[in-house]
């Protein structure tokens, strides 16, 4: 991609408007108004014309004006921008040609059902025409020997592909939503220069080539295609594939000839609803670092060699039916993402919880830095693994049945994140590391433990939830102060040093932050107003050397994500 600034690019349009300006057909790129109207208008012939960019709402004029592209045989670039018709009545008959010396064609909204048939594209590099209403590109077989990228995205009323043995020399295939695709020509599966296919969201495809056999291929992207239920088979070598997408699909198996996908470092099989397992030739990928199986709510095992996979970095295996995990797991050395949690809608085993493997089994773990073990039932007696996870920077324990976490917490020496929300039965809030950031706990754990909060420096927000229901009022005064007012004030007061000088000696101003299941402001916060804004009259001398900060307070409704506790500290 060739990019550059916008002042260059107005500079060298005038300059080329400046040669023959009264006489647009003798210029070399055209894409002014005017000028357009001219020349196709004018009908006359034309060899300096190389490249035409025609502005949105010149479209349909083109479509009546198509005969003059027979007086511009050296016409090499056409861009047409486009706009959708929201009525089915086409505002003029359809193109009949196009000039056959075209390399590059950009045309997004073209109203019609094929290209010309009288255009040959021979010539032809590129083909990007998104957002159309073709429901095949031609209507009769065409050679495009030349062409190497070809773009549909959007066609909403495509319907079938080209023969791709009349395009041999293809490298970037994009057909993300055409929802109405059905038929993929199955020469697709030899296109031996193929890099990059992507077939996004295509809704109505329901099968692809028994077998593909494409070497070149780095990239294939078919999530989204939810009734596609079968993934080809692997022919060949095709060891430089790097990324296969098969999310929100109907796959409920994969062939095992996909280990001889050795390249493979991203496997996205998200939300595959009817997967029923992984074949244990997975593990030959040796070169996959993120695997994503959550939301395949069918999948039960995983293969017991998944710890072969030593060079995985990112395993999503939440909201699956797997409840045993591989003593495998643990040779996973280069782990970094650990994601097993449970939704709220999923379904416990009877009378069992998330079987974790010994502690020792995560011994070699050493480099996970996000683990997340939400909803998985957990008790205090499945917790010690955890303390052999001395890289651990974020912990999500939330919806488990723990008691008493004792100091396994205290035990992480790099934990920044911690969520123990929705822990009903814990008793008190465990022991922290020195260097924990964010706190999200539940709100009966406030009063008891936030005196305890002063002895953690870097700590900058604690959020404490109320998922019972059984909500105590924080502003019911009591002896002359209410509750929140005692919480705020032993906050803040001990906190803010801490906050101040750790401003000091970073790039960025640091804040403090506490989050209350409470709808009304304490009465600590003298200025007060419902409104978007407020705006208040500063003392002269408002700041000397013992000014800190400021400290303001919010009630409002949080919506989806707004401080989301599942949200984890790298969000």
């Amino acid at each position: 991609m060739v990019e550059m600034h916008d002042l260059i690019e107005q500079m060298g349009q005038q300059v080329a408007r400046n040669v023959d300006q009264d006489k647009p057909w003798k210029h070399s790129r055209i894409w002014h108004e005017q000028d357009i109207k001219t020349v196709f208008s004018a009908d006359k012939r034309t060899e300096s014309i190389k490249g035409i960019m025609v502005p949105i709402g010149l479209d349909q004029h083109i479509c009546k004006w198509s005969k003059a592209f027979r007086n511009m045989p050296c016409l090499r670039l056409l861009i047409v921008k486009g706009e959708e018709v929201w009525h089915h009545d086409l505002i003029c008959d359809p193109i009949e040609c196009l000039p056959s010396n075209l390399k590059w064609l950009d045309w997004s909204y073209y109203s019609f059902e094929s290209l010309p048939a009288y255009y040959e594209p021979g010539n032809l590099v590129g083909l990007h025409m998104t957002f159309t209403s073709l429901v095949e590109v031609f209507k009769e077989p065409k050679a495009f020997d030349k062409l190497t990228v070809l773009n549909l995205s959007f066609s909403r009323n495509l319907i079938r592909t080209p023969n791709f043995s009349d395009i041999p020399n293809l490298q970037r295939i994009i057909l993300k939503s055409c929802v109405s695709l059905v038929e993929v020509h199955p020469s697709i599966g030899h296109l031996r220069k193929v890099v990059f296919l992507n077939m996004e969201y295509c809704e109505s495809l329901k099968s692809l080539p028994s077998s593909i056999q494409m070497e070149s291929l780095k990239s294939f992207n078919l999530s989204g295609c939810e009734k596609l239920e079968k993934f080809p088979e692997i022919q060949g070598n095709m060891e430089l594939l790097s990324e296969l997408l098969l999310a929100h699909s109907s796959i409920w198996e994969l062939a095992s000839s996909v280990g001889l996908l050795s390249g493979i470092s991203l496997l996205d099989l998200r939300s595959c609803k009817y997967l029923v397992r992984l074949p244990a030739i997975v593990s030959e990928m040796r070169k996959l670092k993120i695997l994503t199986v959550k939301g395949c709510s069918r999948l039960a095992h995983f293969p017991e060699n998944l710890g072969d996979l030593n060079q995985l970095e990112e395993l999503y295996a939440g909201n699956t039916a797997i409840w045993q995990l591989p003593d495998s797991l643990g040779n996973l050395s280069n782990l970094k993402v650990l994601l097993l949690r449970r939704g709220r809608k999923v379904k416990y085993q009877a009378g069992g919880s998330l079987m974790l493997p010994p502690f020792w089994e995560f011994h070699d773990l050493r480099e996970l830095k996000s683990l997340d073990l939400s909803g998985c039932n957990l008790s205090d007696n499945q917790t010690a693994a955890l303390m052999n996870l001395p890289s651990l920077l974020e912990l999500n324990l939330s919806r488990n049945k723990f008691i008493s976490l004792s100091d396994i917490i205290s035990r992480l020496s790099q934990l920044r994140y911690l969520n123990i929300t929705q822990c009903q039965e814990l008793k008190e809030l465990p022991k922290l590391p020195q260097s924990i950031e964010e706190l999200y706990a539940e709100d009966f754990l406030a009063k008891q433990s936030i005196a305890k909060l002063q002895m953690y420096p870097r700590l900058n927000l604690v959020s404490f939830t109320n998922y019972s229901f059984d909500q105590q009022s924080y502003t019911k005064e009591s002896n002359g102060s209410s509750v929140l007012d005692e919480i705020l004030g032993s906050f803040l007061s001990r906190n803010m040093d801490n906050v101040v000088q750790s401003s000091l000696n970073s790039d960025y101003r640091v804040t403090c932050s506490i989050v209350f299941p409470e709808c009304a402001i304490s009465t600590w916060f003298k200025h007060q107003r419902v409104k978007e804004k407020m705006l208040l009259e500063l003392p002269i001398y408002w700041y000397n050397d013992k000014f800190k900060g400021f400290a303001i307070c919010c009630a409002t409704l949080m919506g989806a994500g707004v401080l989301n506790p599942d949200s984890g500290l790298s969000n």
